[in-house]
């Protein structure tokens, strides 16, 4: 067992050797099997928070071995006094960063840009996801892997069983990136194996350590078989139309190397994915909602170009496979193949999406691909063709180059990007022939120094007129876009505060079309979090809008034309999400236009065994113009049971007084292992009327059942 240390002393770019075994230990979260004896083993954990490099208050220790088709990772979480565990969560979960958590991070290609994240809580409740180009996006992922836990009186125990099978990786490379995590919420703490400095994303692949020596490794035929059944009822009740439906698909992934996977799928359904939160719009842009559908979220990270998180994304998976009315319709084929080739990381998806009521089946694709260059950095390119809500024929072509370097003055880190694209788009039909002839491009330059003590982020993004990325994300083109900011944190030693931040943000945006123009300056005198985990801020807007056009707001109130300038004040107290009983709230008050708007907003979480929790969430905007007035109210209650580790049933209900609906979703779910779920959902819309009654406008009945088979 070897372990070495070089850059920023004995906290970075640590080694480990990987020990082969041929008895594989049996995972059942007690580590009596007699073959961990002959494992690796690391204690080296040291806090990465609250105090950088310091010394954990409770002990941690791994235990790593590998066969020829499995990475085995064991963990003693000790405990002084088990009251400090937080383990609130027993129903399944994309991520379990909420609870004291013990996480995996691998970088197969020791790319020390790209890596994939495996966790698990006190409860064997696992989470996973994929890290890109050490952006502080992280991206849901559902890959198949095993955690068993164990708990007692001094800690909990936890085994981990990778398959090379869930990962890409070179079979020539016997060293792979690694690291190991451990939170504890009530201290605040997070303990690190190797950290580089208070990165923004602690598992960043570009912090972690050396996994050594892995060799004769196997993905055995790489084949997964994920056959899926679903049945479904509905009930249009203003039409007075009953349907029924029982639909089979397929999915199929093959690795066509160790590092290069295809899949396919056949008349893929979403009927089972998880409904969105409502949100109310108070602005003339439309609301960006993030996708949930399995399918698209595997391998999304590659797709991702250069930042752009909103506005401006070449390719956004939530417009396949929703009708312009924004109801699912199913996929009647799709193939997708991601991976890596030499330098390259690629993907290319293709599918061909089922007709609508307005529109015929449509053929759409996407193609991305990333080279590394230099030691952190990256160029690509990406090409989508078709558009999915409209029959016309719609390309865009992007070029985007991302530059990182971690050793900036030291031990800082400092990032760059500069990106381009260009859409090509036939007219819909009815439409001129030139109306989308000109200002079809967009581009953007970025400078970041995303360092804990100063934090500096500053850009300019121009979208043409008819910029119009039709399988992307376009929600206020003909505009350039100027946006800096910078944050100061302060962490006292030893003190009831964590950290104090003092931040202020310029935005400036002005049309290429008219004389519209945005300013916006954002002021946080005072933003802090507590050694506690709780975090309060205060912020002050001072903004101003230049319309040359009105707009109406929640269907009901005019904004004329002007020139409007008005200052709000916003106060947010968050409380640590590992109480029993955990607030939000946000206050925001000020001038709104030519009136005036107050934000009252209240999210109370009651968790009082992990078995249980409920969380009702009430938001309202009461809003004063001369135009006319009128309250937004948002209301969600949503309850998580989980009757064991296996079977949950989690309903939601939502209100929201502008579309005046009442939806209800049911989701009784069967998860015995990672890749197999049974789920049952109802879900009904009711509508209220003039005398405040309620009538059902639409129902639906869904059971669906999904089962891998891997060879």
């Amino acid at each position: 067992m070897l372990f070495s240390s070089v850059a920023h002393g004995q906290f970075f770019n640590k080694s480990v050797d990987a020990i082969k075994t041929d008895i594989p230990p049996v995972i059942d979260g007690f580590l009596d099997d007699e073959v961990w004896k002959n494992a690796s083993v690391i204690k080296t954990l040291h806090q990465v928070s609250p105090q950088e490099y310091g010394e954990p208050t409770e002990q941690t220790e791994f235990w790593i071995l590998y066969d020829a088709e499995n990475l085995y990772v064991a963990s003693r979480v000790h405990y002084s006094d088990m009251s400090m565990l937080t383990a609130n969560y027993m129903t399944p979960q994309q991520r379990v960063y909420r609870d004291d958590r013990i996480v995996i991070m691998l970088d197969p290609f020791m790319s020390r840009r790209n890596g994939y994240l495996f966790e698990s809580n006190a409860h064997g409740v696992q989470g996973d996801a994929l890290l890109e180009n050490n952006s502080q996006r992280i991206n849901e992922w559902t890959g198949v892997f095993e955690a068993e836990t164990s708990q007692d009186e001094g800690g909990w125990s936890v085994e981990f069983k990778i398959p090379f099978s869930t990962v890409s990786f070179d079979p020539q490379n016997e060293d792979w990136g690694f690291n190991v995590f451990r939170d504890l919420k009530r201290t605040s703490e997070r303990l690190a194996w190797s950290s580089q400095g208070r990165q923004q994303l602690l598992e960043a692949p570009g912090a972690g350590g050396t996994l050594k020596g892995l060799s004769g490794l196997e993905q055995g035929k790489g084949i997964d078989i994920v056959p899926s059944v679903s049945m479904k009822s509905q009930k249009d009740f203003v039409l007075n139309q009953d349907d029924s439906s029982f639909e089979p698909s397929l999915d199929v992934t093959y690795r066509i190397t160790p590092s290069l996977t295809a899949k396919l799928t056949l008349n893929t359904d979403f009927s089972a994915t998880e409904v969105d939160d409502r949100q109310v719009n108070l602005t003339r842009f439309s609301l960006f909602f993030p996708e949930k559908r399995d399918f698209f979220l595997q391998d999304a990270g590659i797709f991702e170009f250069a930042q752009l998180s909103g506005n401006g994304r070449p390719f956004f998976s939530r417009t396949i496979g929703l009708s312009s009315d924004g109801d699912p319709l199913n996929l009647n084929a799709g193939g997708k193949l991601t991976g890596r080739v030499g330098i390259w990381n690629v993907g290319f998806l293709g599918v061909q999406q089922e007709s609508s009521a307005l529109l015929g089946r449509r053929n759409l694709f996407v193609g991305r691909a990333v080279a590394n260059i230099l030691d952190e950095s990256s160029i690509g390119v990406i090409f989508t063709d078709g558009d999915p809500q409209n029959d016309r024929a719609a390309q865009t072509t992007g070029l985007d180059f991302r530059y990182r370097n971690s050793s900036f003055m030291g031990d800082k880190i400092f990032q760059g990007e500069a990106w381009y694209q260009e859409t090509n788009n036939k007219a819909i039909p009815g439409e001129p022939e030139d109306s989308v002839a000109r200002d079809t491009e967009a581009w953007g330059l970025r400078a970041q120094y995303p360092n804990d003590r100063h934090y500096i982020d500053t850009w300019v993004y121009h979208f043409g007129e008819n910029f119009d990325p039709a399988m992307g994300f376009a929600n206020r083109t003909g505009i350039e876009n100027k946006f800096a900011t910078y944050r100061f944190r302060y962490r006292p030693e030893k003190s009831f505060w964590q950290n104090h931040d003092w931040q202020i943000a310029v935005k400036h945006i002005d049309s290429t079309i008219n004389n519209e123009k945005s300013y916006v300056t954002q002021f946080t005198p005072w933003s802090a979090r507590t050694s506690l985990s709780d975090e309060i801020s205060f912020t002050i807007n001072r903004e101003r809008e230049l319309l040359e056009e009105g707009f109406t707001l929640f269907d009901r109130i005019y904004i004329p034309p002007g020139d409007y300038e008005f200052t709000r004040y916003r106060m947010r107290i968050e409380t640590a999400f590992y109480r029993p009983f955990q607030v939000e709230l946000e206050v925001e008050s000020g001038d709104f236009f030519d009136g005036t708007r107050d934000t009252f907003g209240i999210e109370f979480g009651w968790k009082p065994s992990a078995r249980f929790n409920v969380s009702i969430d009430y938001k309202t905007n009461k809003v004063q113009l001369p135009g006319g007035k009128f309250t937004a109210r948002v209301m969600s209650l949503k309850s998580q049971f989980a009757f064991n580790s296996e079977w949950s049933f989690v309903p939601l209900l939502q209100f929201d007084n502008i579309s005046e609906e009442l939806g209800i979703n049911l989701r009784l779910r069967y998860h015995p292992s990672r890749g197999n779920d049974m789920y049952v959902v109802w879900s009904r819309n009711m509508l209220r009327d003039l005398d405040d009654r309620f009538h059902s406008t639409f129902q639906e009945s869904v059971v669906k059942a999904t089962y891998i088979f891997r060879f």
